[in-house]
């Protein structure tokens, strides 16, 4: 198994320890959010692997890259009529999971992998945004990280 395997099953093994995340769940297709059935996206996380480039950590016995991977987090968002207080309390609390997510995963030891990761560097968070499902509105943010990932030649 490549480096990049490792990586990637040490993330999603990370995610669920994460404090407060034990009851999030796993979604399915984080590729396209709109996609899952709403169990997911009820309380959800999701992996998706993006583009890489070469990592300027190279030497003449490895290869590294640096690969984007990001961490899509999910709310149900429920709107009552006059209550202006409700968006920004659901808002709120993705913000402060993504916070806890960017903090613990910038942690080699969180993660258990420091033989293949060179470097871990969060990259940005989107902000705030809707996905609209079947018969309920969700939110979302999403957090972007590059990993340093070297493989030996």
């Amino acid at each position: 198994m490549s480096n990049i395997s490792t990586v990637i099953d040490a993330v999603r093994q990370a995610i669920p320890l994460l404090a407060g995340f034990s009851d999030k769940a796993e979604i399915p297709n984080p590729y396209s959010l709109a996609d899952n059935d709403s169990q997911f996206l009820e309380n959800g996380w999701g992996l998706s692997i993006l583009s890489s480039s070469l990592s300027s950590i190279n030497t003449f016995k490895d290869h590294s890259e640096s690969r984007q991977m990001v961490i899509s987090l999910t709310k149900q968002f429920v709107s009552i009529e006059g209550d202006n207080d409700a968006i920004h309390t659901d808002s709120k609390i993705l913000l402060e999971d993504a916070l806890i997510l960017s903090k613990d995963l910038l942690d080699f030891d969180q993660l258990g992998i420091d033989s293949s990761v060179q470097k871990i560097d969060f990259v940005s968070n989107s902000g705030i945004e809707f996905v609209i499902g079947n018969k309920f509105n969700f939110i979302f943010t999403e957090t972007i990280f590059n990993f340093d990932i070297s493989e030996s030649l």
